[in-house]
């Protein structure tokens, strides 16, 4: 045995890896041919009996490391243990793959490196670390640090307090090492997430029940996410994996790319946010936007997604989870591909005519924007923008250590400042980076994922220098299927936050009049440069990103200026279409909130609660006496042709 692994196991526990374990009760247990030798042998003896025999077995040295999961899925390693460089997979993994390599099925290094920028291993190494799986056991798990998109460490704590487990008895190990200890114990498997059923799966599956049966597998989610056919199991009776693939078709090729095991993988981390159906009979943008308590259970934090809430809270309260009807319109999802696959299109016309903002003398706006990665909607923003306002426009663009073609956007566009970092810095760093050099006396905050409607950068930039106490005007934000994110943003006393009409018509009466509201989003936000570098830009608290733009606001409204919803700024986004992942956006925001609740305790005090005034009542901030006029629709010709709509246009 090499002497990486023998030192390892035998040294200091102080100083050794965590995953660096030999547990005897647990590797006697699992394996007879050990046991028969061992079991009344002095307490060495089973480390011997490993180092020297089990490991070439194929034996795994603790429920931390599985051994024939790591070979499995790292074919090159396990030739090197077959021609004698490596004693076994866990020796490799003590020499090289605590680097990188994900040793068990139920912890992802690669997902716990993307979903937390603490995770670089130069960070952890300053941190006396070995490796993100070394953090996760030490710390992550104890921290609610998602390790695995099935496992969830407070659901699991809650689960195995309600089975008699002691709370001592799940902390000291952590939660992980407690479900993992209890895997092939005799004890009954509990459920390691709300998106996966034990008990269901084992009765839906009698090919799995019997494998477990026979000792090979240690209990259903060691089946459900090692068994060679993952597209023949489903996890939970809400979920289809066969409805899915045939539904969404890009899931197959993400499939076949490596990207994901199946296709609930790509539902749990991205298609619930993006409100996929996981089944013929489950909509969950019905569900979500038809119930009001979904949405503020949402909004709060206190579930991840919709379907998690369907799961835990919607079963047991019997909420409508389907419309009655097949609702008319255009769905979310293919309206999203069309938008990318649009711009994807438009990238031949800039390779050949380019786009232009050299301008001289005083530029009438500046406009920062922030690219990481995804290189063709960075090009239809800002195609979009120079189409939308002929006038001097400083754009400022920072580069987020992009790996696409924005590494050579300065072939497609001409007339920017162009600031470029080695390293992703987060939006919120990167727009305070590009204010130091906003000449403009007014400030366009312009997201890379957008399209902006007919005349919104001269509309806004007309409200503004409409009064001196506007501090910032948003616009009307439209999702790619047609329906409203938002029309200005509502901040609630729990420091929750709720995009005014999001979900309805951009044609509401409520989206299309002028009013003061407590923020708009930095998708589309124009401010007064001189306040904005007052207030020295966003507060770095909130990076990387999310609540940034609701604290600079709050802040605005503190020094004494108006924030403005001017429906004459109509802004197409591709919602999330600029984060990693929209589970991190999540994480996020659910990380800013708490800072920001910190920030403005005595601002919140004074904000509506959402659990007693409608949206309605308190979508406008200023208190100044009003003239109502009542008509069907917007008061435009073809749509409202009655004398009150002619009313209305003339007193504007």
């Amino acid at each position: 045995m090499p002497q990486a692994a023998h030192l390892l196991l035998r040294s200091d526990a102080k100083l050794r890896p965590a995953w660096a374990m030999f547990d005897r009760g647990w590797y006697l247990h699992h394996y007879p041919d050990a046991r028969a030798l061992c079991v009344d042998a002095p307490e060495a003896a089973a480390l011997d009996y490993y180092l020297q025999v089990g490991a070439r077995l194929g034996h795994s040295p603790s429920p931390l490391f599985d051994e024939a999961y790591y070979l499995a899925s790292n074919p090159d390693v396990a030739a090197l243990v077959r021609s004698g460089q490596y004693a076994s997979g866990f020796d490799h993994y003590c020499q090289h793959g605590w680097r990188g390599v994900s040793p068990h099925w139920l912890f992802d290094d690669a997902l716990y490196a993307e979903l937390y920028d603490d995770m670089s291993l130069e960070n952890l190494e300053l941190h006396g670390c070995f490796g993100r799986y070394d953090h996760y056991l030490r710390s992550g798990q104890s921290e609610a640090r998602v390790g695995h998109y099935l496992f969830d460490a407070p659901y699991y704590r809650d689960q195995a307090l309600a089975a008699s487990c002691s709370a001592e008895e799940i902390d000291g190990p952590g939660p992980y090492v407690h479900f993992l200890a209890c895997l092939g114990s005799g004890r009954d498997e509990l459920a390691p997430s709300i998106y996966f059923d034990p008990a269901w799966y084992v009765e839906q599956h009698p090919v799995a029940k019997q494998a477990i049966l026979r000792g090979d597998y240690l209990a259903a989610l060691h089946h459900y996410l090692t068994n060679d056919t993952p597209e023949l199991f489903d996890p939970v009776p809400q979920f289809s994996e066969r409805f899915y693939r045939q539904r969404y078709p890009d899931i197959d090729a993400a499939i076949a790319a490596g990207l994901y095991r199946n296709a609930y993988q790509q539902f749990v981390q991205h298609g619930c946010f993006e409100l996929r159906q996981p089944s013929a009979e489950i909509d969950l943008a019905y569900y979500r936007d038809m119930h009001r308590s979904v949405r503020d259970a949402l909004n709060a934090g206190l579930f991840r997604d919709a379907f998690a809430h369907f799961r835990r809270a919607g079963l047991t309260e019997g909420l409508a989870y389907s419309p009655p009807v097949k609702r008319s319109g255009l769905e979310e999802y293919p309206a999203r591909e069309g938008f990318i696959r649009k711009a994807r299109a438009d990238l031949a016309l800039f390779a050949r005519q380019g786009l232009d903002f050299s301008f001289a003398g005083t530029p009438d706006v500046a406009v920062i924007m922030v690219a990481y990665g995804r290189f063709e909607l960075t090009m239809r923003s800002l195609a979009s923008l120079r189409q939308n306002f002929g006038g001097k426009i400083q754009l400022i663009l920072v580069d987020n250590a992009s790996e696409d073609d924005t590494r050579r956007i300065e072939h497609y566009v001409r007339g920017m400042a162009l600031l470029r970092n080695p390293q992703n810095v987060g939006f919120l760093k990167a727009c305070n980076q590009a204010l130091a050099h906003v000449a403009a006396p007014c400030l366009l905050y312009l997201n890379n994922d957008v399209a902006l409607g007919f005349g919104a950068v001269a509309s806004a930039m007309a409200r503004l220098s409409a009064a001196a106490d506007i501090g910032a005007v948003c616009g009307k934000i439209v999702r790619t299927h047609g329906c409203l994110q938002e029309a200005g943003s509502i901040i609630w006393d729990d420091g929750t936050t709720s995009g005014y009409l999001r979900g309805e018509s951009p044609l509401a009466p409520g989206a299309n009049f002028v009013r003061d509201v407590d923020y708009g989003s930095a998708v589309f936000l124009l401010c007064r440069t001189a306040l904005v570098k007052a207030l020295a830009g966003f507060d770095e608290a909130f990076v990387p990103a999310y609540y940034e733009d609701a604290d600079l606001c709050v802040r605005m409204l503190q020094a004494g200026y108006r924030i403005v919803y001017d429906p004459a700024v109509s802004v197409e986004h591709l919602e999330f279409g600029s984060a990693v992942t929209p589970e991190a956006s999540m994480a996020l925001m659910r990380r800013g909130r708490r800072i920001f609740r910190e920030r403005h305790k005595a601002f919140l005090q004074a904000q509506p609660s959402p659990g007693r005034q409608t949206p309605t009542r308190v979508r406008e901030r200023s208190g100044r006496p009003k003239l109502l006029f009542i008509e069907d629709t917007v008061p435009c010709g073809v749509l409202a042709q009655g004398s009150c709509a002619r009313m209305t246009l003339s007193t504007r």
